[in-house]
């Protein structure tokens, strides 16, 4: 029998991808955001029945929501 184990460099530090993502939300920034989505992402906004499902519909969803704020408090 062979166990395979991941190197550590494959287990996120949970804390720094949420200081990222809440840094790019802060700046505003789709493509960073979108960078720490997959292909098949789904975003589901609390308080709306539309889930986004795709990488498309996702990037349209959080671009017209960040414009819809001046700054975010997600730190």
């Amino acid at each position: 029998m062979t166990v395979m184990t991941m190197p550590a460099t494959a287990i996120p530090n949970y804390q720094d991808v949420a200081r990222r993502y809440a840094d790019a939300s802060n700046a505003h920034d789709v493509g960073a955001i979108m960078a720490m989505h997959s292909d098949d992402t789904n975003y589901h906004l609390h308080g709306e029945v539309e889930i986004h499902r795709g990488r498309k519909a996702v990037t349209d969803k959080f671009t017209t929501q960040l414009k819809q704020v001046p700054t975010s408090i997600s730190r």
